[in-house]
């Protein structure tokens, strides 16, 4: 997979994260990439979703 592709996934990806959980900023969407636990632990702290329940959702968005 090229960069183009991977980039292009992230963004869709992350436009996804702001559509669901509007309160993630783009530094917090940008986590998701960068440290995984970071991304989780603001999610939760920002919208009140749990870990297992946000990767359930984006499970299905893939």
């Amino acid at each position: 997979m090229n960069n183009q592709t991977i980039g292009g996934s992230m963004k869709e990806m992350g436009a996804k994260i702001k559509k669901q959980w509007s309160k993630m900023t783009d530094d917090d969407v940008g986590l998701y990439e960068a440290n995984q636990d970071e991304f989780f632990a603001r999610l939760e702290k920002n919208q009140g979703v749990a870990r297992d329940e946000a990767e359930r959702v984006m499970k299905e968005w893939k």
